[in-house]
């Protein structure tokens, strides 16, 4: 696992630093994530669920919150589903099991609700963009009224390019009053190696 980040807000907007991930895409993380996203597999999701949990509870704080970076209307039009909405509520469900181990919450439900915090607007897919399009990042923000002011929130994703689209939703929540963002993803891919490694 990656070292774990959370960005924090001190009156100006800041970026996300580190995004905590729970392997590499060309690995048995990818491997699960694709599965899901590209077959509908959900056998792994309770598993990668408590991974991201983890990954949540390592940043030291008690969430309040957990949601999702939205997917385009189209894609999920394609798919049926949006993958990082299933990866939320099985994180969500997690963080209430690990959180009832103390005592805490219900055995019913979720002690951390899982909550559509960000809206996305209609635009292109990031897959397929090249390294710089990507860097642009997607244009969210966040619903009306539903992000509670100074509240850590964990943000959910499934893979991890650039970051831009984290950054683009760590900053739409921050605009709408949270305290604390917690990002997490499933996999991350590899960095490219620049044009100019190996030239003389």
């Amino acid at each position: 696992m990656t070292d774990v980040g959370r960005v924090s807000v001190s009156g100006k907007r800041a970026l996300v630093e580190r995004i905590s991930t729970i392997g590499s895409y060309r690995g048995e993380a990818g491997r699960k994530v694709r599965a899901l996203k590209f077959g509908g597999d959900r056998r792994d999701v309770v598993d990668l669920g408590a991974g991201l949990a983890a990954l949540a509870l390592a940043a030291g704080v008690v969430p309040d919150v957990v949601t999702w970076v939205p997917t385009t209307v189209a894609r999920r039009g394609r798919r049926g589903v949006d993958q990082a909405r299933i990866l939320a509520r099985a994180t969500g469900r997690a963080l209430g099991g690990r959180r009832r181990l103390h005592g805490c919450g219900r055995a019913d439900r979720p002690a951390v609700p899982v909550r559509r915090l960000l809206l996305r607007a209609p635009g292109r897919e990031q897959t397929g963009r090249t390294g710089v399009e990507r860097r642009r990042g997607p244009e969210l923000r966040a619903r009306s009224g539903v992000v509670r002011a100074g509240s850590i929130v964990v943000l959910v994703d499934d893979v991890v390019t650039t970051g831009a689209t984290m950054d683009a939703a760590v900053v739409a929540l921050q605009m709408a009053g949270a305290g604390v963002v917690i990002p997490v993803a499933v996999a991350r891919t590899p960095r490219r190696a620049s044009p100019e490694v190996g030239r003389r």
